[in-house]
């Protein structure tokens, strides 16, 4: 019978070890982000990491080759929350965006994020809308639309200027209804409105759906965290590669924007995704 030998066993191993952690990553991307980000799991890795030196020191090689997943996730943590290295990764999202001309737009477009985030972006929306920079102010996100609409009206934007859709749940289809419902209506000159972090990737796809695009930044929590920032890079920057493995930015024909397809169509209608003013 062939039999493997001891190095082959253990390479094998190592790599079967490798292979369903990379799998385990995957399946719980959000979750296992979530938990690294909170101090006392970042604690708990670190006196797990000290607790286990002298284990390290003396184990055989195979045994130090699996603690580097650890190593690595603690040191990428320490590096990524310094206030430079955030700092730089923020500016390698904004780096490439066009300026914006202060030009008169079709719409204000605001993409929702939710939580923390919305009060900055609808605070951003309504200063623009003041300044005479669009006539109207579409809002884009499952979650968001009546939230963001209530607190522009109070900010002095009148209801009959706001419309938006409710049934998109990320940036693609935030660009895939909005372009369904304006683009049509010849509506493809916008200012969009979204955190610093997002603005490259809602630049990208939104683009790619027709529009003549000014990316406009809004504010991050003046509270948030190093960690919490870091975080929110992390994630764009892993969708960024995403969305572009996927094609997600090749731009869409003409012909298919004038007229969206039926199932998108019916979607809108099925699911009750306009807000009409």
């Amino acid at each position: 019978m062939f039999r493997l030998k001891r190095w082959q066993r253990q390479s094998t191993t190592l790599a079967l070890g490798w292979l369903l952690t990379l799998l385990l990553v995957i399946a719980t991307a959000d979750w296992l982000l979530d938990w690294l980000m909170s101090p006392s799991s970042l604690v708990t890795l670190l006196l797990l990491l000290v607790s286990g030196l002298p284990w390290i020191a003396r184990s055989r090689r195979w045994q130090r080759w699996a603690t580097i997943p650890v190593i690595f996730v603690l040191g990428v943590y320490l590096l990524g929350t310094c206030p430079p290295v955030i700092s730089l990764a923020g500016q390698g999202l904004t780096l490439w965006l066009p300026p914006d001309a202060n030009a008169m737009n079709d719409a204000i477009v605001v993409v929702g994020r939710g939580g923390d985030l919305r009060i900055s972006r609808t605070e951003t929306a309504a200063q623009l809308f003041k300044e005479g920079r669009a006539s109207q102010i579409f809002i884009s996100g499952m979650g968001d639309v009546s939230e963001i609409r209530e607190m522009l009206t109070e900010m002095g934007v009148p209801m009959q200027a706001i419309s938006g859709e409710k049934c998109s749940q990320d940036t693609n289809e935030n660009a895939l209804f909005t372009s369904a419902l304006l683009y049509p209506q010849g509506l493809q000159k916008i200012l969009l409105v979204t955190d610093p972090p997002h603005l490259l990737r809602s630049h990208l796809i939104f683009s790619s759906f027709g529009f003549d695009v000014t990316p406009y930044p809004s504010g991050l929590p003046a509270n948030w965290t190093p960690a919490q920032q870091f975080h929110l890079l992390l994630r764009e920057y892993s969708a960024l590669a995403w969305y572009a493995l996927r094609g997600k930015f090749q731009t869409r024909s003409a012909s298919k924007l004038e007229h969206p397809p039926a199932e998108i169509l019916d979607k809108i209608v099925s699911w009750g995704c306009e807000v009409t003013p």
